[in-house]
């Protein structure tokens, strides 16, 4: 017993037909949700570099200021602290948060209960040590 499509009713072809075109299509549209996505993260990821290039050169400013002797380092450091506190981005929603490499919260503008903290301990929910992974990634990054 071979198959033959020849031999199919006209009702069968063109149900296999229809059904092969719909699995393309479905194949295709899945295929084009996966492409999107990932430009969607490579966006969020650049959108993300730029705004956090953007704290960085304000931080660097005051940092280049206090190099000069234009400022002292405390006012340097407090100037940059302060001007952070105040950043905000994603319509507001997202802002930034200072800690250091211990890791430990030197300014956190939602919270500042947290300020001068320790986070070594701090976990999320699936038991990541997160605050010390961004240390390291920084270690080891140079970035």
């Amino acid at each position: 017993m071979s198959f033959s499509f020849d031999r199919m009713k006209v009702r069968s072809k063109l149900l296999l037909i229809t059904g092969i075109a719909f699995a393309g299509v479905t194949l295709l549209s899945v295929l084009a949700l996966f492409s999107l996505k990932d430009r969607m993260m490579e966006e969020k990821r650049v959108k993300t570099m730029h705004v956090v290039e953007t704290a960085h050169g304000m931080v660097d400013y005051y940092y280049q200021q206090a190099r000069a002797g234009k400022i002292s380092e405390d006012a340097a450091k407090q100037s940059a602290i302060a001007s952070v506190k105040g950043l905000r981005y994603d319509k507001g929603a997202e802002y930034f948060w200072i800690n250091d490499m211990h890791p430990r919260m030197v300014m956190h503008p939602i919270r500042p209960e947290l300020d001068g903290t320790d986070l070594s301990a701090s976990k999320d929910p699936s038991g990541k040590l997160f605050f010390v992974e961004f240390a390291n990634l920084v270690k080891s990054s140079k970035a």
